[in-house]
């Protein structure tokens, strides 16, 4: 009877993916931490140590699923998968990582002045490890379209919030959202590379959604004039993120001019896209072009209070007409799916 379990247990990949993570995390820190000669761990050790464990198992635990179901894609994604796949593991490293920092903050403020010998901070470490790489066997596992655009959404509200939070600059949010990505503010790196990771992550994105923009034009969706818009608009979109990310404010006039060029061309590329919508996207269902149009009046509305009546700050303008463009690519998307999913 108790082989019999024990086989049944064995099985389980999912209980494996925690073993395994477990042992490994355990192991790897337990000997950092033994190598450093500390037998007291504070919370600054514990902290950065979780946002290494927490990027380092979603990383490996990703690319690990998505590269096992190379086979599984069409003919198309293979060519580039493993490139994609690199990506979308590199995108979730980065949330659990950000995922990680906040836990450890939370631990921080309800057990002040708490240490940890090198065993215990061991077994804490693991477990999260182990609890990470265990969830997202079993998400990654069933990744898609929805998936991926949920995690664009995440990755981009999460590295949104670690920038405003390590900023030097307490007012950026009566500035603009770009000045979380100055030198100057102390802590460039999080907006910059948020922006470049989401432009890329919309590239992949597009090569993902190939199968199913073929399904659009063999429903009659979309021509291949519609598709060609559809795929401009896309890379363009990618190209003006990655481009802030690159090319961050304040560095010299030159680029700070190319920085506004983008960053506002971004917003205006996208609401001449949702004003031709109903051309575009005619055959699309009514419900998700009433949407567009109600994103566009909201962003059209925000605008004008802002600049015509001066109702809030340039970066809390910024901030709600980026919000916008996300939640009508998630519209965007959630819709597609809908549609294709008849075929």
């Amino acid at each position: 009877m108790s082989q019999q379990w024990f086989k049944k247990i064995t099985k389980n990949q999912l209980f494996w993916s925690f073993e395994l993570s477990f042992s490994l995390v355990f192991l790897c820190v337990f000997i950092y931490l033994a190598s450093n000669l500390e037998t007291i761990i504070n919370y600054d050790v514990i902290t950065t140590l979780s946002i290494v464990v927490s990027s380092v198992v979603s990383f490996a635990t990703t690319i690990a699923i998505l590269l096992n179901r190379q086979n599984e894609q069409n003919g198309s994604h293979n060519k580039l998968w493993p490139l994609v796949s690199t990506v979308v593991a590199s995108a979730y490293a980065f949330v659990a990582g950000i995922f990680g920092y906040f836990v450890s903050i939370i631990f921080s403020m309800a057990f002040r002045q708490m240490t940890f010998d090198i065993l215990s901070a061991s077994v804490l470490l693991a477990t999260l490890g182990g609890l990470i790489s265990y969830y997202l066997y079993e998400h990654v596992s069933k990744f898609d379209r929805s998936n991926f655009a949920r995690l664009i959404f995440v990755q981009y509200i999460g590295g949104f919030f670690l920038a405003a939070m390590k900023t030097g600059d307490p007012d950026w949010w009566s500035e603009s959202i770009c000045s979380l990505g100055m030198a100057i503010n102390g802590a460039p790196f999080y907006f910059n590379f948020t922006m470049v990771l989401t432009g890329v992550l919309l590239w992949c994105f597009y090569y993902y959604l190939k199968p199913t923009f073929e399904k659009l034009q063999l429903g009659s969706y979309l021509n291949k004039k519609q598709l060609l818009l559809v795929k401009i608009f896309y890379f363009s979109a990618g190209a003006m993120a990655v481009i802030l990310g690159l090319l961050p404010y304040g560095i010299s006039e030159t680029i700070n001019f190319v920085h506004n060029l983008f960053g506002y061309g971004i917003y205006e590329f996208f609401a001449i896209f949702m004003v031709f919508a109903g051309f575009v996207l005619r055959k699309f269902p009514k419900k998700f072009l009433a949407v567009n149009y109600l994103f566009l009046f909201s962003g059209s509305a925000i605008f004008i209070g802002h600049t015509v009546f001066g109702i809030s700050t340039h970066g809390i303008m910024e901030l709600l007409l980026a919000l916008i463009l996300v939640g009508w690519l998630v519209a965007f998307i959630k819709t597609i799916t809908s549609i294709t999913s008849e075929y």
